[in-house]
């Protein structure tokens, strides 16, 4: 009960006691930003809603919509929204401040940590002003140097809206598979003894274990548990152990995500 209280309180708090907020408090704009707003329609399961789409690549009008967007009034309600607009605020084609969102149904935009009551005529007129068309496509390189020559080439691209770079965080993964005893709390205290085996080897914070019991191989077996391991090859190279099974080294995908104007 407590837990939920908290929770009461800490979602109440959002909206009673948030203060004036500039949208794009912060920020000078120059002919080097751009500010996109799209909504992603995940493979034509969800509303992409393109009459909301827009760009903005001028100063005056990113200037003019800097003023605009200071918003005061909280939102009196908040719903997850699946058809979400994502506003863009972007230099040189890529990301500089949090994406922001706004929810068209219930009128709705997060500006900083908060949530504001927002008119969707707003969205309207920047659409119909400065009416935008994109598509996606994704990108895969084997090393990171093709990928950076690649990134570097697309700044030059008129037609390049932006693009996501690729996560650096781990180089790949592997497996490590253990026995299971009939306890059913086994796949739990392997993966406690291999993550203690790994942090003696590194940095817990420079890789993550896991133990996914939906994995289709730890429902199938029932004398066998697997552990994933995402982190650096030299990490793999230096994990040996008498009492577990160390599968083979699978590099990370190195993908580039690029948005492009129609």
């Amino acid at each position: 009960m407590r837990v939920i209280l908290l929770l009461i309180f800490s979602f109440t708090a959002t909206f009673s006691f948030a203060q004036k907020s500039e949208y794009f408090k912060g920020v000078d704009f120059d002919s080097s930003y751009c500010v996109v707003g799209i909504v992603q329609g995940y493979n034509g399961k969800i509303d992409s809603l393109p009459r909301y789409w827009f760009v903005l690549d001028d100063p005056a009008d990113m200037i003019q919509l800097k003023k605009d967007w200071v918003f005061k009034n909280p939102a009196p309600h908040l719903s997850v929204e699946f058809s979400c607009i994502e506003i863009y605020t972007l230099r040189n084609k890529m990301e500089v401040i949090p994406t922001g969102l706004i929810y068209p149904r219930q009128e709705i935009i997060k500006s900083g940590n908060s949530w504001y009551q927002f008119k969707m005529k707003e969205i309207e007129k920047l659409h119909d002003k400065h009416p935008l068309h994109y598509h996606t496509r994704s990108y895969r390189f084997g090393t990171y140097k093709q990928c950076i020559t690649f990134g570097n080439s697309l700044l030059k691209d008129s037609n390049v809206l932006f693009f996501y770079p690729p996560s650096l965080r781990y180089e790949g993964e592997f497996y490590i598979y253990a026995r299971r005893t009939n306890d059913p709390d086994s796949p739990i205290w392997a993966l406690s003894d291999i993550d203690k085996i790994l942090k003696s080897m590194a940095d817990g914070k420079t890789f993550e274990a896991g133990n996914d019991l939906n994995d289709t191989f730890n429902i199938a077996h029932k004398d066998w548990t697997r552990v994933t391991v995402k982190s650096p090859k030299s990490l793999y190279d230096k994990f040996e152990s008498k009492d577990f099974k160390k599968a083979d080294w699978v590099p990370a995908e190195i993908e580039l995500k690029v948005f492009w104007r129609d």
